[in-house]
């Protein structure tokens, strides 16, 4: 979006970064960015691709492992609330083509949880108590930040 991105004021995507979960090894960690978004909704064929990553402004993924489970934590913050509710409803229907049974054989989940313009996401919990963690996320605008 050159021209509301670029042109006059640059509009820096938030960098954002969370603590790790006790007693878990990070494996992975970086940001998706709008484009990535918009491949995720196009593989899930669900919502429009490009609608539902409008609005864009800083993600974090990072993958943790502990004795041989893997947990995603996902982090997300958008231009403006009506943004986040167009995000968080087209990935809880990707999710819903994704897992149509919600739970996977492992007893895992995905969460999905919205406050104001952030939308978090947990991805291979057994319940929600790892939101607190994400709803600790520090930001920050204008400067890059290292995972």
């Amino acid at each position: 979006h050159p021209k509301e991105k670029l042109v006059g004021t640059r509009d820096y995507p938030v960098a954002m970064n969370f603590d790790a979960p006790s007693g878990w090894t990070k494996v992975h960690s970086d940001v998706i960015g709008e484009l990535g978004w918009r491949v995720y909704f196009l593989q899930w064929k669900g919502a429009d691709p490009e609608t539902s990553a409008a609005g864009w402004d800083g993600d974090r993924l990072t993958v943790y492992e502990k004795d041989g489970k893997m947990l995603g934590l996902a982090a997300t913050t958008w231009d403006s609330e009506d943004d986040a509710k167009e995000f968080e409803s087209a990935y809880q229907e990707s999710l819903a083509k994704r897992f149509p049974k919600g739970a996977r054989e492992d007893g895992t989940k995905t969460f999905v949880k919205r406050k104001g313009n952030d939308v978090y996401i947990l991805d291979g919990a057994s319940d929600e108590s790892m939101f607190k963690l994400l709803e600790k996320t520090k930001k920050s605008k204008n400067k890059l930040d290292k995972p």
